[in-house]
């Protein structure tokens, strides 16, 4: 078995250090795997803390586990989208060992991994693959053989499939049989778009906040 000092550690890369090292070699890498990935999970959901250089140890030797009967990835992308539904620092770990800066979308959603409940009200967040995005569109926009996509009120409902550092896929599916919620997805996409950067921040990014204009008659008054 391994171990590690772990006093001078980060709290995140602390506890992850020692639920490895508490494993005895024992209980197989089945078992090892699931309970690293729970832990892996836990940390990432309470938002533990991770440094920036977490990454290099955690990418290094002695933390992912490639076995025959399945693999533990400390820094997969399903941990990075978890991240970006919790916060937290894990995110900025993450994206600064893999110099993918953040997908920022002005409203988003996604799910917890653990306890499957919708999270529907993240305003200007990160958005990893798994999440989904709202597109402001008017209801006569899905016209022309786009009836019975999946929409809310105001808003179309897309999904970010693949992600790296250049560009986005986003996929947008219609509603299945009776079902008229908008935030599940089954079978194939009926409508996918790449976006770059620059065609994300005008579709999807946070909307610029307008600064109010001061006329002169303003400034006399607050001067007066």
């Amino acid at each position: 078995m391994k171990t590690t000092t772990i006093k001078s550690m980060s709290p995140g890369l602390a506890y992850i250090t020692a639920a490895r090292d508490a494993m005895p070699n024992t209980i197989g890498d089945r078992v090892r795997i699931s309970g690293m990935s729970s832990a892996m999970a836990i940390a990432v959901r309470c938002r533990f803390r991770f440094d920036t250089a977490d990454a290099e140890k955690l990418s290094g030797y002695g933390y992912g586990i490639e076995t025959s009967v399945g693999v533990f990835r400390p820094l997969d992308k399903m941990y990075y989208s978890q991240a970006c539904v919790s916060g937290g620092t894990y995110a900025r770990m993450w994206e600064s060992h893999t110099g993918i800066k953040p997908w920022i979308a002005a409203r988003a959603f996604g799910r917890d991994p653990d306890r499957l409940s919708l999270v529907d009200d993240l305003v200007d967040n990160r958005v990893g693959e798994g999440m989904g995005v709202l597109i402001e569109s008017a209801p006569e926009a899905d016209m022309d053989g786009l009836a019975g996509m999946a929409r809310t009120r105001d808003s179309q409902v897309w999904w970010c499939t693949s992600m790296d550092a250049t560009e986005v896929i986003l996929c947008r599916y219609r509603y299945q049989g009776d079902r008229r919620y908008p935030f599940e997805r089954e079978g194939a996409p009926a409508r996918k778009m790449k976006l770059t950067r620059k065609e994300w921040a005008g579709l999807v990014g946070p909307k610029p906040v307008s600064t109010p204009v001061v006329t002169s008659a303003a400034v006399q008054t607050e001067a007066a």
